[in-house]
């Protein structure tokens, strides 16, 4: 994983990342702190491209996949949208094998698989499905479990690249790939039926606005000609199905005069930025809005037992006002406290970054980015963030800047090759 800031005003928009990079062989894992995730696509336009999550694309590492377009690509972009849409056409056309395609696709499947096993065991041990300790019991559980699944999916926004997808296509392709990966997925043999539905939730899943652990994160950001202020565009792209890439719009940001005229956007890890920044992080408001709920849901049943009525009608409140009440109360805490509380905090922020400079901007991104790594090295949680940052700035008079750059080379030590690069620039220039 990894902690990436994007932060724009009418000025320009400063782009930080980490350099923690993790690589899994089997059930291991190991994480380098070398790694490049920030990256200038046009030789001739002040457009920066940000990745996170994975580092390749159907087996071919992004830092060869944008060098070969900026190399290649001869096309002036009006605005970052343009420049994104280019950028992920070029990469779909080439490079996806079958081998590679059916790679990936067994890597979501296993993925997926795993958490729904997880997930499955997670609600036997709170008591969510009845187990008697015989097999059929099993299987009946599992199969319900499977079908709340499917409704899940159903009811999951469909990806706009996807919906030439349909589920005869789906199966006359990947059906066999998927019954093949049930037999090794879960620690129980799955029956006929379960496997029928497992093979419909695969569908949903490549159908669905779903991400899955093998998806790379693209942020696009800086000016196109048409542009005056910089714009920002972030997508999700994960797998290439069917002669199209499975890509998902996932944020747009265009700085304006009467809109948003600053931002701060964090991709990836983001729980110690959006305490910074919100005042709360999703995991401590979802603990809150869950003991909230419990506690109102306590005490309307206290309330409702010392009611002098029969049982008969004690039974009848509680089945229709207990769960009721505490969802609403819950609802309205996300939407309305929550939400408010919120807005205020990234407002107050926000007013500030409007009016920042460069040089302060790079400072905020940079320390933004070591919230992260400093929670993730003082924590027993794996260090999935951290290394030296990398920082650059994007503005229509100086262009794309490096600001704070890794090399794995000693830059004293290698002075023919800025020499080369500067020779390059220059006969590219005069090209």
């Amino acid at each position: 994983m990894t902690a990436e800031i994007a932060i724009l005003n009418r000025i320009a928009v400063v782009m930080a990342a980490d350099s923690a990079v993790t690589v899994r062989i089997g059930s291991q894992e190991k994480v380098y702190n070398t790694a490049d995730k920030i990256f200038e696509i046009c030789d001739d336009q002040p457009i920066g491209l940000m990745i996170y999550n994975s580092m390749d694309f159907m087996g071919v590492p992004w830092e060869v996949l944008i060098r070969k377009f900026r190399a290649e690509n001869t096309s002036r972009f009006k605005n970052i949208g343009q420049a994104a849409e280019v950028f992920i056409d070029f990469i779909s056309k080439d490079y996806p094998t079958d081998n590679e395609r059916e790679v990936h696709f067994r890597g979501v499947v296993r993925s997926l698989f795993e958490s729904l096993s997880n997930e499955f065991f997670s609600r036997l041990r709170k008591g969510v499905y009845t187990v008697r300790g015989s097999r059929p019991s099993i299987y009946d559980n599992f199969l319900s479990f499977l079908k709340e699944m499917v409704e899940y999916f159903e009811n999951t926004k469909r990806a706009d690249s996807m919906s030439h997808v349909d589920y005869q296509m789906f199966c006359s392709d990947y059906r066999p790939l998927v019954l093949e990966e049930i037999s090794g997925a879960f620690v129980f043999p799955v029956d006929d039926a379960s496997a029928e539905v497992l093979v419909e939730i695969s569908y949903h899943c490549v159908g669905a606005e779903y991400a899955s652990d093998l998806v790379t994160g693209l942020v696009f950001a800086g000016f196109g000609e048409k542009e005056l202020f910089p714009s920002l565009e972030c997508w999700e792209i994960d797998g290439f199905y069917f002669g199209k890439a499975k890509v998902m719009k996932k944020e747009a940001v265009d700085i304006d005069r009467k809109g948003r005229r600053a931002v701060i956007i964090p991709f990836a890890q983001r729980e110690m930025v959006d305490r910074f920044l919100a005042g709360i992080d999703l995991d401590l408001q979802c603990s809150i809005e869950t003991y909230i709920e419990n506690a109102v849901k306590a005490a309307v049943e206290q309330i409702i037992e010392a009611m002098p009525i029969s049982k008969r009608k004690k039974y009848s409140f509680k089945k229709e006002l207990v769960s009721k009440m505490g969802c609403e109360t819950r609802k309205n805490m996300s939407e309305d406290f929550f939400r408010n509380t919120k807005r205020k905090y990234l407002q107050d922020v926000n007013d500030m970054v409007m009016f920042m400079p460069k040089p302060e901007m790079v400072t905020l991104a940079e320390s933004l980015v070591n919230f992260t790594s400093i929670k993730r090295r003082v924590s027993s949680e794996q260090e999935t963030v951290g290394g030296p940052v990398d920082v650059a700035v994007i503005s229509a008079s100086e262009g794309f800047v490096w600001v704070r750059r890794k090399h794995y080379f000693p830059t004293d030590r290698n002075h023919r090759y800025f020499a080369r690069v500067s020779r390059m620039t220059r006969r590219m220039k005069n090209e």
